[in-house]
């Protein structure tokens, strides 16, 4: 597998972050021509304190090997139906490297994914889930948290429902909820600490709706890495 993701100038190097961006590719062309991770990776690019890489399950080696991961600084990670097709063995890398610093963000059904149960060793599971297609309000819980820096209460117009209670441990942070129509509520945003690396849930997203082109939630996932990087910090 190629590196030249990190052959860039060592100055830089030490300036920006880096991120990988996997996805295990079940996401529409219609909705995500270049994938969730070409969507992300094109975006983060696009800032001038991160270099980013897309991957995906069938590229070699899942997309992932150790040389790619020592380096990395935060692995944004999307999975919906192909949870069980992950190898333990890069489950297991995955594991060490956010115990050494590394920070995984897991997107929407990523809360099922392997590495993301094993990093907080839980089942993961919500309650009940609705792909209604409905509109969802998100709204901002802890102001001073930096992964809510320079985002505002703002609408989706199409999102899938996930009920509360989520079966995970309690998170350190909570910083956005949304609400339905119907009244339901979720914890949006959550976060959690391994060892040395910092640990981000976001619950909005899904792979039938655009939800990653939003200006706001392009904000959080910017917002989150950059919280990621530096580990316990």
């Amino acid at each position: 597998m190629s590196t030249n993701f990190y052959k860039i100038d060592p100055l830089l190097a030490k300036e920006k972050c880096r991120v990988i961006i996997w996805s295990e590719g079940t996401e529409p062309n219609h909705v995500y021509p270049s994938g969730i991770h070409g969507c992300l990776s094109e975006f983060l690019n696009r800032q001038t304190r991160i270099v980013a890489k897309a991957v995906h399950l069938d590229g070699t080696n899942q997309g992932l090997n150790e040389t790619l991961l020592k380096p990395t600084d935060v692995l944004i990670w999307f999975g919906h139906q192909r949870h069980l097709e992950v190898q333990d063995a890069l489950v297991a890398q995955i594991v060490q490297r956010v115990s050494q610093g590394m920070g995984f963000i897991a997107l929407h059904s990523s809360h099922f994914s392997k590495p993301f149960q094993q990093l907080l060793n839980t089942r993961a599971a919500w309650q009940s889930y609705i792909e209604e297609g409905g509109p969802e309000r998100i709204c901002v819980v802890d102001e001073k948290h930096p992964i809510a820096s320079h985002v505002q209460n703002f609408e989706l117009p199409e999102s899938e429902m996930y009920t509360e209670p989520f079966e995970v441990p309690t998170p350190m942070d909570v910083v956005f909820e949304g609400t339905w129509k119907n009244g339901e509520t979720s914890r949006e945003v959550m976060t959690w600490k391994k060892a040395l690396g910092k640990i981000v849930y976001l619950r909005m997203g899904h792979e039938s709706y655009p939800i990653y082109t939003h200006p706001s939630v392009q904000q959080i996932i910017l917002n989150a890495i950059l919280w990621c990087h530096g580990g316990a910090q």
